[in-house]
Protein backbone atom coordinates (compact mmCIF):
# COMPACT_ATOMS: atom_id res chain seq x y z
CA UNK A 1 0.00 0.00 0.00
CA UNK A 2 1.14 3.34 -0.56
CA UNK A 3 3.18 5.24 2.54
CA UNK A 4 3.45 8.52 2.95
CA UNK A 5 6.41 8.59 5.75
CA UNK A 6 6.98 11.12 8.91
CA UNK A 7 9.54 11.55 11.25
CA UNK A 8 8.99 9.17 14.80
CA UNK A 9 6.08 7.87 13.13
CA UNK A 10 3.59 4.96 13.41
CA UNK A 11 0.81 3.53 11.22
CA UNK A 12 -2.73 4.69 10.95
CA UNK A 13 -5.55 3.99 8.90
CA UNK A 14 -6.61 7.73 7.15
CA UNK A 15 -7.43 8.01 3.46
CA UNK A 16 -4.96 9.08 0.74
CA UNK A 17 -5.89 12.46 0.08
CA UNK A 18 -7.33 14.75 3.00
CA UNK A 19 -10.83 16.49 1.81
CA UNK A 20 -10.79 20.46 2.82
CA UNK A 21 -14.54 20.00 2.18
CA UNK A 22 -16.70 16.26 2.02
CA UNK A 23 -18.79 15.81 -0.48
CA UNK A 24 -22.52 13.85 0.36
CA UNK A 25 -22.47 10.81 -2.16
CA UNK A 26 -25.72 12.00 -4.75
CA UNK A 27 -27.09 8.71 -4.45
CA UNK A 28 -27.57 8.40 -1.28
CA UNK A 29 -30.38 9.68 0.80
CA UNK A 30 -29.17 10.55 4.11
CA UNK A 31 -30.47 8.74 7.28
CA UNK A 32 -32.60 11.23 10.03
CA UNK A 33 -29.34 10.77 12.54
CA UNK A 34 -27.31 11.28 9.62
CA UNK A 35 -28.91 14.49 9.11
CA UNK A 36 -28.95 15.48 12.78
CA UNK A 37 -24.95 15.21 12.53
CA UNK A 38 -24.32 16.92 9.20
CA UNK A 39 -26.38 19.59 10.91
CA UNK A 40 -24.58 20.13 14.31
CA UNK A 41 -21.54 19.96 12.13
CA UNK A 42 -22.51 23.08 10.30
CA UNK A 43 -23.85 25.10 12.81
CA UNK A 44 -20.61 23.98 14.98
CA UNK A 45 -22.80 22.84 17.89
CA UNK A 46 -21.15 21.90 20.84
CA UNK A 47 -21.99 19.38 23.86
CA UNK A 48 -23.70 20.82 26.74
CA UNK A 49 -24.99 23.64 24.47
CA UNK A 50 -27.51 22.16 22.19
CA UNK A 51 -30.88 23.74 21.27
CA UNK A 52 -32.27 20.81 18.94
CA UNK A 53 -33.85 18.97 21.94
CA UNK A 54 -32.03 15.88 20.97
CA UNK A 55 -29.57 13.66 23.04
CA UNK A 56 -27.76 11.46 19.88
CA UNK A 57 -25.67 8.84 21.84
CA UNK A 58 -22.59 6.60 20.49
CA UNK A 59 -22.53 2.98 20.85
CA UNK A 60 -19.68 0.83 20.46
CA UNK A 61 -19.55 -3.13 20.51
CA UNK A 62 -16.82 -5.07 21.62
CA UNK A 63 -15.29 -8.48 20.24
CA UNK A 64 -12.03 -9.13 21.30
CA UNK A 65 -9.94 -8.33 18.35
CA UNK A 66 -12.80 -7.99 15.58
CA UNK A 67 -13.25 -4.91 18.03
CA UNK A 68 -10.38 -3.57 15.37
CA UNK A 69 -13.45 -2.97 13.08
CA UNK A 70 -15.29 -0.36 15.53
CA UNK A 71 -11.68 0.91 16.08
CA UNK A 72 -11.64 1.83 12.17
CA UNK A 73 -15.24 3.39 12.69
CA UNK A 74 -14.19 6.08 14.95
CA UNK A 75 -11.14 6.60 13.21
CA UNK A 76 -13.28 7.80 10.91
CA UNK A 77 -15.54 9.85 13.09
CA UNK A 78 -11.80 11.40 14.19
CA UNK A 79 -11.37 11.80 10.69
CA UNK A 80 -14.62 13.97 9.99
CA UNK A 81 -14.04 15.84 13.17
CA UNK A 82 -17.14 14.95 14.80
CA UNK A 83 -16.84 14.25 18.18
CA UNK A 84 -18.39 17.09 19.08
CA UNK A 85 -21.50 16.36 17.50
CA UNK A 86 -22.36 13.50 20.12
CA UNK A 87 -23.46 14.09 23.83
CA UNK A 88 -22.57 10.67 25.39
CA UNK A 89 -19.79 7.65 24.03
CA UNK A 90 -20.85 4.02 25.07
CA UNK A 91 -18.95 1.23 24.95
CA UNK A 92 -18.42 -2.58 25.51
CA UNK A 93 -15.04 -4.27 25.88
CA UNK A 94 -13.27 -3.57 23.17
CA UNK A 95 -15.63 -1.47 22.19
CA UNK A 96 -14.89 0.63 25.33
CA UNK A 97 -11.43 0.67 24.69
CA UNK A 98 -11.96 2.22 21.62
CA UNK A 99 -14.39 4.45 22.97
CA UNK A 100 -11.56 6.17 25.50
CA UNK A 101 -9.31 6.74 22.71
CA UNK A 102 -12.16 8.14 20.59
CA UNK A 103 -13.07 10.66 23.51
CA UNK A 104 -9.59 11.26 24.04
CA UNK A 105 -9.26 12.77 20.53
CA UNK A 106 -6.84 9.38 19.54
CA UNK A 107 -8.89 6.83 17.59
CA UNK A 108 -6.27 7.33 14.72
CA UNK A 109 -3.52 5.99 17.34
CA UNK A 110 -5.88 3.75 18.91
CA UNK A 111 -7.17 1.45 16.16
CA UNK A 112 -3.12 1.20 14.93
CA UNK A 113 -3.25 -0.70 18.49
CA UNK A 114 -4.61 -3.98 16.98
CA UNK A 115 -2.52 -4.48 14.12
CA UNK A 116 0.86 -2.65 15.33
CA UNK A 117 1.01 -3.86 18.88
CA UNK A 118 -1.60 -6.96 20.44
CA UNK A 119 -1.56 -9.27 16.43
CA UNK A 120 1.29 -10.92 19.29
CA UNK A 121 1.58 -13.76 21.37
CA UNK A 122 2.12 -11.40 23.94
CA UNK A 123 -1.64 -10.48 24.42
CA UNK A 124 -3.13 -13.61 22.58
CA UNK A 125 -1.75 -17.36 23.54
CA UNK A 126 -3.60 -20.48 23.18
CA UNK A 127 -1.18 -22.36 25.07
CA UNK A 128 -1.74 -20.30 28.45
CA UNK A 129 -5.43 -21.69 28.40
CA UNK A 130 -3.26 -25.76 28.69
CA UNK A 131 -1.39 -23.58 31.98
CA UNK A 132 -4.62 -22.65 33.35
CA UNK A 133 -3.96 -19.23 32.35
CA UNK A 134 -5.83 -16.54 30.67
CA UNK A 135 -5.54 -16.68 26.83
CA UNK A 136 -5.70 -12.73 26.35
CA UNK A 137 -3.49 -10.71 28.45
CA UNK A 138 -5.40 -7.70 29.57
CA UNK A 139 -2.00 -6.65 31.45
CA UNK A 140 -0.22 -6.71 28.56
CA UNK A 141 -3.14 -4.33 26.73
CA UNK A 142 -4.24 -1.68 29.48
CA UNK A 143 -0.94 -1.46 32.05
CA UNK A 144 1.81 -1.60 29.37
CA UNK A 145 0.30 -0.42 26.03
CA UNK A 146 -2.42 1.50 26.94
CA UNK A 147 0.15 3.20 29.51
CA UNK A 148 3.46 3.18 28.06
CA UNK A 149 3.33 2.47 23.99
CA UNK A 150 0.46 4.06 22.89
CA UNK A 151 -0.36 6.46 25.67
CA UNK A 152 -3.76 7.08 26.34
CA UNK A 153 -4.99 10.69 27.63
CA UNK A 154 -6.51 9.83 30.60
CA UNK A 155 -7.12 13.40 31.44
CA UNK A 156 -8.47 14.20 28.33
CA UNK A 157 -11.43 11.57 29.12
CA UNK A 158 -11.64 13.04 32.55
CA UNK A 159 -12.35 16.21 31.09
CA UNK A 160 -14.22 15.78 27.66
CA UNK A 161 -17.71 17.63 27.65
CA UNK A 162 -18.60 14.24 25.91
CA UNK A 163 -18.88 11.23 28.68
CA UNK A 164 -17.45 7.89 27.93
CA UNK A 165 -19.74 5.07 29.64
CA UNK A 166 -17.94 1.91 30.16
CA UNK A 167 -20.45 -1.26 30.42
CA UNK A 168 -19.89 -4.04 32.80
CA UNK A 169 -21.76 -7.04 33.72
CA UNK A 170 -22.38 -6.83 37.73
CA UNK A 171 -21.74 -10.58 39.15
CA UNK A 172 -23.97 -10.23 41.91
CA UNK A 173 -26.75 -8.33 40.35
CA UNK A 174 -26.65 -10.24 37.05
CA UNK A 175 -27.11 -6.64 35.16
CA UNK A 176 -24.89 -4.39 33.11
CA UNK A 177 -23.62 -1.29 35.36
CA UNK A 178 -22.48 1.80 33.55
CA UNK A 179 -19.93 3.58 34.88
CA UNK A 180 -18.80 7.01 34.48
CA UNK A 181 -16.93 9.75 36.07
CA UNK A 182 -13.74 8.60 36.42
CA UNK A 183 -11.56 10.05 39.07
CA UNK A 184 -8.50 9.50 38.08
CA UNK A 185 -6.15 6.48 35.51
CA UNK A 186 -6.48 3.62 37.69
CA UNK A 187 -10.20 4.28 38.23
CA UNK A 188 -10.34 4.91 34.55
CA UNK A 189 -8.53 1.65 33.84
CA UNK A 190 -9.85 -0.43 36.39
CA UNK A 191 -13.43 -0.10 34.07
CA UNK A 192 -11.63 -0.54 31.03
CA UNK A 193 -10.77 -4.03 32.79
CA UNK A 194 -14.61 -4.57 33.96
CA UNK A 195 -15.84 -4.41 30.66
CA UNK A 196 -13.46 -7.05 29.15
CA UNK A 197 -12.90 -9.97 31.84
CA UNK A 198 -14.26 -13.63 30.91
CA UNK A 199 -13.22 -16.42 32.63
CA UNK A 200 -10.47 -18.07 31.09
CA UNK A 201 -10.40 -15.75 27.55
CA UNK A 202 -9.46 -13.11 29.85
CA UNK A 203 -9.43 -13.21 33.62
CA UNK A 204 -11.34 -13.45 36.30
CA UNK A 205 -14.05 -11.08 37.90
CA UNK A 206 -13.00 -7.81 38.96
CA UNK A 207 -13.21 -6.23 41.61
CA UNK A 208 -14.58 -2.36 41.59
CA UNK A 209 -16.59 0.25 43.21
CA UNK A 210 -18.16 -2.51 45.83
CA UNK A 211 -18.70 -5.11 43.69
CA UNK A 212 -17.59 -7.21 40.98
CA UNK A 213 -17.87 -7.73 37.15
CA UNK A 214 -17.35 -9.19 33.66
CA UNK A 215 -17.28 -8.80 30.56
CA UNK A 216 -20.54 -6.29 29.13
CA UNK A 217 -20.89 -8.96 26.19
CA UNK A 218 -23.04 -11.82 28.94
CA UNK A 219 -25.60 -9.73 28.93
CA UNK A 220 -25.40 -6.61 26.18
CA UNK A 221 -22.82 -7.01 23.40
CA UNK A 222 -24.22 -3.85 21.71
CA UNK A 223 -24.71 -1.28 24.33
CA UNK A 224 -27.54 0.71 22.75
CA UNK A 225 -30.26 -0.40 25.68
CA UNK A 226 -28.20 1.34 28.09
CA UNK A 227 -27.94 4.09 26.00
CA UNK A 228 -31.79 4.31 25.39
CA UNK A 229 -32.41 3.72 29.04
CA UNK A 230 -30.39 6.94 29.76
CA UNK A 231 -32.60 9.11 27.50
CA UNK A 232 -30.82 8.96 23.81
CA UNK A 233 -33.39 9.70 21.33
CA UNK A 234 -30.71 9.23 18.43
CA UNK A 235 -27.88 6.60 18.04
CA UNK A 236 -24.77 5.96 16.25
CA UNK A 237 -24.45 2.15 16.46
CA UNK A 238 -21.17 0.72 15.32
CA UNK A 239 -20.88 -3.28 14.73
CA UNK A 240 -17.99 -5.41 14.36
CA UNK A 241 -19.59 -8.36 12.64
CA UNK A 242 -20.06 -8.15 8.75
CA UNK A 243 -23.88 -7.62 7.47
CA UNK A 244 -25.62 -10.66 8.22
CA UNK A 245 -23.57 -12.37 10.37
CA UNK A 246 -24.26 -13.23 13.66
CA UNK A 247 -22.99 -14.43 17.16
CA UNK A 248 -22.26 -18.31 16.66
CA UNK A 249 -23.75 -20.81 19.36
CA UNK A 250 -21.23 -21.45 22.61
CA UNK A 251 -18.91 -23.85 21.72
CA UNK A 252 -17.31 -26.92 23.55
CA UNK A 253 -14.71 -24.56 25.23
CA UNK A 254 -17.90 -22.04 26.51
CA UNK A 255 -20.17 -25.12 27.91
CA UNK A 256 -17.59 -27.44 29.47
CA UNK A 257 -14.82 -24.61 30.87
CA UNK A 258 -16.16 -20.93 30.94
CA UNK A 259 -19.58 -21.71 32.14
CA UNK A 260 -18.55 -23.70 34.95
CA UNK A 261 -16.27 -21.02 35.97
CA UNK A 262 -18.81 -18.27 35.82
CA UNK A 263 -20.81 -20.29 38.51
CA UNK A 264 -18.58 -20.19 41.03
CA UNK A 265 -19.55 -16.26 40.84
CA UNK A 266 -23.36 -16.54 40.15
CA UNK A 267 -25.13 -20.07 39.31
CA UNK A 268 -27.52 -18.07 36.61
CA UNK A 269 -23.93 -16.27 34.94
CA UNK A 270 -23.98 -19.43 32.65
CA UNK A 271 -26.84 -19.69 31.30
CA UNK A 272 -26.67 -15.54 30.73
CA UNK A 273 -23.86 -16.57 28.90
CA UNK A 274 -23.82 -19.60 26.65
CA UNK A 275 -27.55 -17.48 25.36
CA UNK A 276 -25.32 -14.98 23.98
CA UNK A 277 -26.39 -15.91 20.55
CA UNK A 278 -29.98 -15.33 20.85
CA UNK A 279 -29.34 -12.37 22.94
CA UNK A 280 -27.36 -10.84 19.98
CA UNK A 281 -30.23 -12.23 17.33
CA UNK A 282 -32.45 -9.90 19.61
CA UNK A 283 -30.45 -6.72 19.56
CA UNK A 284 -29.46 -6.66 16.27
CA UNK A 285 -33.51 -7.06 15.23
CA UNK A 286 -33.64 -4.47 17.47
CA UNK A 287 -31.31 -2.12 15.98
CA UNK A 288 -32.45 -3.55 12.37
CA UNK A 289 -35.97 -2.43 13.63
CA UNK A 290 -35.52 1.43 14.62
CA UNK A 291 -33.13 1.76 12.05
CA UNK A 292 -36.26 1.64 9.68
CA UNK A 293 -38.27 3.99 12.34
CA UNK A 294 -39.97 1.92 13.94
CA UNK A 295 -40.10 3.03 17.68
CA UNK A 296 -39.24 6.24 19.32
CA UNK A 297 -35.34 5.84 19.11
CA UNK A 298 -33.63 7.23 16.00
CA UNK A 299 -30.82 4.24 15.43
CA UNK A 300 -28.32 4.58 12.67
CA UNK A 301 -26.42 1.37 12.64
CA UNK A 302 -23.06 1.43 10.70
CA UNK A 303 -21.22 -2.58 9.66
CA UNK A 304 -19.26 -3.59 7.07
CA UNK A 305 -20.54 -5.11 4.33
CA UNK A 306 -21.23 -8.93 3.95
CA UNK A 307 -18.14 -9.21 1.30
CA UNK A 308 -15.91 -7.70 4.02
CA UNK A 309 -13.04 -9.63 5.91
CA UNK A 310 -15.37 -11.51 8.94
CA UNK A 311 -12.16 -10.70 11.94
CA UNK A 312 -11.82 -13.46 14.25
CA UNK A 313 -12.27 -12.53 17.87
CA UNK A 314 -8.35 -13.97 18.28
CA UNK A 315 -6.93 -12.83 15.39
CA UNK A 316 -3.43 -11.97 14.64
CA UNK A 317 -2.92 -11.87 11.14
CA UNK A 318 -1.76 -8.34 10.33
CA UNK A 319 -2.81 -7.93 7.09
CA UNK A 320 -6.38 -9.30 8.20
CA UNK A 321 -6.68 -6.65 10.63
CA UNK A 322 -5.65 -4.02 8.65
CA UNK A 323 -8.31 -4.75 5.99
CA UNK A 324 -11.21 -5.22 8.97
CA UNK A 325 -9.94 -1.44 9.96
CA UNK A 326 -10.18 -0.29 6.66
CA UNK A 327 -13.29 -2.09 6.05
CA UNK A 328 -15.16 -0.14 9.16
CA UNK A 329 -13.33 3.13 8.59
CA UNK A 330 -15.48 3.16 4.86
CA UNK A 331 -18.48 1.89 7.25
CA UNK A 332 -18.46 5.38 8.56
CA UNK A 333 -18.35 7.20 5.24
CA UNK A 334 -21.42 4.59 3.74
CA UNK A 335 -23.54 5.24 6.42
CA UNK A 336 -23.19 8.98 6.75
CA UNK A 337 -24.13 9.40 3.05
CA UNK A 338 -20.47 10.43 2.03
CA UNK A 339 -18.48 9.40 -0.67
CA UNK A 340 -16.29 6.70 0.43
CA UNK A 341 -12.30 7.32 0.57
CA UNK A 342 -9.37 5.44 -1.14
CA UNK A 343 -7.63 4.71 1.94
CA UNK A 344 -4.18 3.93 2.88
CA UNK A 345 -2.09 2.71 5.73
CA UNK A 346 -0.41 5.80 6.84
CA UNK A 347 2.49 6.87 8.87
CA UNK A 348 1.41 9.38 10.76
CA UNK A 349 3.37 11.23 14.14
CA UNK A 350 2.73 10.11 17.66
CA UNK A 351 1.98 14.24 18.01
CA UNK A 352 0.54 15.84 15.11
Amino acid sequence: MPCRAFPEGRTAIAPMHKNEEIQTSSNRAMHSVSQLIDRRKREKSLPGQRTDGRLLALAIEGGGMRGVVCGGMVAALEQLELLNTFDVVYGSSAGAISGAYFVAGQARLGVTIFYQNIANRQFINMYRFLLGRPILSLEFLLDRVCIFEKKLNTDAIIRSPVPLKILATSTSKLEIVVFDNFSDDRDLFDALRCSARIPVIAGPPVQYRNDTFLDASILESIPYRSAISAGATDIVVLMTRPAGSLRGNADRIDKYFIAPQLRKYNPKLPHAYLDRANEYLSEVEAITAASKGQGPTRILPVQISATAVDVPSNCIDRNALVEGAMAGFRAVYAALGLVEPTLAELITPLDP
